[in-house]
Parts: structure tokens; C-alpha cells; sequence
């Protein structure tokens, strides 16, 4: 409890002080005060639970849909190749949970190490990459090497180590890829 609640009160002798009687009108404000900061505070719990019940939600309702189109992108190129349309259906399947994390963070399942499949988490590295050099409407396109720092700062928590080593052996071909189908040109 803080002194600010007591009215000080000298004791009379040797410099000492004693706490004497309770500042009522102090009590009561900042009783109010933090009843106020909790009922602030369960309102924010309550409405940050409602919040991420809606995002897992949309999270659902937004891999259903993707699920459904490419379906129904695969069922159209069935129609004109069948070795097409398995073929979607197939690289579907095999990148579906590539924006899972090594460390368990990710979606949409929160699979963890080698729970993740490897073909996600080689999907998950190359997908990464390609967003990091890639320019965007909301940024600049970033250097091979400055993609490769973060990659490298994300093993073992966002990426497979093992992948990140494959990676980095492998660095000269993602860079003469990079270059090969730059946005610049």
C-alpha cells in the first residue's frame, strides 16, 4: 500500500514519523480508479477473445473456400488434361500447410517440427524467400543475400534447420533463379 493513503503525522520526538489515520476521500478514488482499470481490463480480454474467435473463423471459412476453387480449377483442367488436373490437385495437397511454423506458431494447424510435412516446410522457405525479393506495392524488393539473413534468423523457430542447410547449400541456384524471373525484368 502506498504512503500517499496516510496523513502524516509527526511523532514528536528524534526526527521519527509515525502513519496516522486513512485519507477517506484518497481510498475511494483510487479504489474507483482500479476498478475502472479492471473493468477496462475484462472488456479487452473479452473483446481480444471475440477477435481471435472470428480471425480462426475466417480462417476456416477462408481455407474451405480456397479448397473449393481449387477444385474447381482442377476439375476444369481435367476436363481439357487429366494429367493437369491431378497435378493441381497433387501440389494442393503438397504445400497446403506451408504457412506452418518449426516452432508450432504458425497455421492452420500449429504443427510443430516434423509433424509439419516436408513438403511444406520446403514450400514454407521457398515461399518466404520469393515474398522477401519480390517487390511489392508496400515494399521494395530485398537482396538475395538480406532474404538469406532472415532465413537464417528464422531456423529452427519459423523454418526447419535442415532446410535452412539445404538452403544455404543450394544458395548459388535460388540467387540464379531469382535473377532469372526478376520482377525488374
Amino acid at each position: 500500500m502506498s504512503l500517499d493513503y496516510f496523513a502524516h503525522t509527526p511523532s514528536g520526538g528524534g526526527g521519527n514519523a509515525a502513519w496516522g489515520a486513512l485519507k477517506p476521500a484518497v481510498v475511494l478514488a483510487r479504489v474507483a480508479t482500479q476498478l475502472q482499470a479492471q473493468q477496462a481490463r475484462n472488456w479487452l480480454r473479452a473483446h481480444n477473445e471475440a477477435l481471435e474467435s472470428e480471425v480462426a473463423r475466417r480462417m476456416v471459412e477462408n481455407d474451405l473456400t480456397q479448397r473449393v476453387a481449387i477444385r474447381a480449377l482442377a476439375h476444369l483442367a481435367a476436363t481439357r488434361d487429366p494429367e493437369t488436373g491431378n497435378h493441381i490437385l497433387r501440389t494442393q495437397a503438397y504445400v497446403r500447410r506451408h504457412h506452418e511454423k518449426w516452432d508450432g506458431s504458425g497455421y492452420p494447424d500449429g504443427l510443430v517440427g516434423e509433424a509439419i510435412p516436408v513438403s511444406a516446410r520446403l514450400m514454407a522457405l521457398a515461399d518466404v524467400f520469393d515474398a522477401l525479393i519480390s517487390k511489392r506495392v508496400y515494399k521494395e524488393a530485398m537482396t538475395c543475400s538480406a532474404a538469406r539473413d532472415i532465413i537464417v534468423q528464422g531456423s529452427g523457430a519459423h523454418f526447419d534447420p535442415a532446410v535452412v542447410a539445404a538452403f544455404l547449400a543450394a544458395f548459388s541456384d535460388f540467387e540464379a533463379i531469382a535473377g532469372r524471373y526478376s520482377d525488374a525484368g
